[in-house]
């Protein structure tokens, strides 16, 4: 029901149509609520900004783009995924590593970086890094990092021009972790389980972004403070994807093997409201039903 009052506050319904919605939450066997896709799965994957794309399936290969990784002490296999295979970080030595990236946004770009992370246990105070790139110079990093649970448990990467907003995060625990950069403002937005952490933070200097390395689960190349945990279904864009994107990525967007219901209408009852991505007919059900409208 957390999920019911988000889409309809979000979407401006009035107090009737929210009783419809009501109502049709209830008829779970005809409706499906689809909860954490994997990207792959999403239309997002067609995305024209999706740069690198790391599904962690058995390889650090990029899904999407030219930035296959090396790895360096780290293990794959389904215990370590949040969706089939994921990788395996211990902390001390492991990483993902690619010289001279290809395609990533650099100088004042656009960035968006989201993917999953299980911590297996409280994170370096010096900060882990999830996913960072660029150079070991002032203003020229961008990436995301996590401290220990607390103010500093979201941190953005960015070589002395840093940002950081608090979070009390579990061990033991799967989350979506996301962050905005947007050029034009500077401002970093972290994004929890698909929910903004925090207000958006503006980087003090305006950041110049190189392409001399890319790592996951480390935070750059020149110090050893790496990721403990697990990482699943990493990926960076080279635009802002909206509050809306993320939160349909967390509850799972169109997946392509099911179909979208677009409108609902009540029968003689003169109400309509759209319905939320998210809200998808289970297969077998949509050639039940009118391809536009769900009548009740």
């Amino acid at each position: 029901m957390k999920f019911f009052k988000q889409w309809s506050d979000r979407f401006g319904l009035a107090a009737s149509s929210k009783l419809i919605f009501a109502t049709i939450f209830c008829f779970s066997a005809i409706v499906a609520y689809a909860v954490a896709s994997e990207l792959f799965t999403t239309t997002l994957f067609s995305d024209a900004n999706l740069i690198s794309y790391y599904r962690m399936e058995g390889n650090s290969n990029d899904a999407r783009g030219s930035n296959d990784g090396s790895d360096i002490d780290v293990s794959y296999g389904s215990r370590y995924g949040k969706f089939n295979q994921g990788a395996s970080f211990n902390g001390i030595s492991s990483y993902i590593t690619k010289n001279n990236p290809i395609g990533l946004p650099i100088g004042n770009g656009d960035i968006t970086i989201t993917g999953w992370i299980y911590f297996t246990a409280n994170q370096s105070s010096g900060i882990s890094g999830y996913v960072s790139w660029g150079a070991e110079s002032s203003n020229q990093m961008a990436g995301l990092g996590f401290g220990p649970p607390g103010p500093n448990g979201l941190f953005w990467l960015g070589y002395i021009n840093d940002a950081s907003v608090s979070w009390s995060y579990a061990t033991g625990t799967w989350y979506m972790v996301s962050a905005t950069y947007t050029a034009s403002s500077k401002q970093v937005q972290f994004y929890t389980n698909g929910s903004a952490q925090g207000s958006a933070v503006t980087l003090s200097n305006t950041p110049n972004v190189g392409s001399v390395f890319l790592n996951i689960g480390k935070q750059r190349p020149g110090n050893g403070i790496y990721l403990e945990g697990y990482a699943d279904d990493v990926a960076i864009f080279s635009r802002v994807l909206s509050a809306n994107e993320i939160l349909d990525l967390y509850i799972g967007t169109l997946p392509k093997t099911l179909v979208r219901i677009n409108d609902l209408t009540t029968n003689g009852a003169g109400k309509s409201g759209k319905v939320p991505p998210g809200l998808l007919i289970a297969p077998g059900i949509e050639n039940k039903l009118s391809t536009a409208t769900i009548s009740l």
